[in-house]
């Protein structure tokens, strides 16, 4: 199982499942790469006999930082991706010094 982040408009095949948030505020790329890495630690449940369909998808639990009112934090998951993203590029700037 892949999962990507595009951040244009494209044409998938049938074997491919599109995921979006149904509130506008989780529709930036941090959201996104947040839901992505939370699919992604739960791709050992699909392999290949065992494939991540429609079906599955719609049942599939994800769990994501709720606030008080038990809504998604969509604030909370931007700033953890926005300070995950800066130290991946400090990181990066520091080798390419080396």
């Amino acid at each position: 199982m892949r999962s990507f982040y595009h951040p244009y408009s494209c044409v998938f095949s049938d074997d491919v499942k599109r995921v979006s948030f149904k509130d506008e505020r989780g529709g930036n790329k941090y959201c996104y790469m947040f839901l992505k890495q939370m699919i992604l630690q739960q791709k050992e449940k699909y392999r290949y006999v065992y494939k991540f369909n429609g079906d599955r998808m719609a049942r599939q639990k994800i769990m994501m930082p709720v606030d008080e009112e038990n809504k998604i934090n969509y604030s909370t998951i931007e700033k953890y991706m926005r300070v995950k993203e800066l130290k991946s590029i400090i990181s990066i700037l520091k080798n390419e010094e080396n």
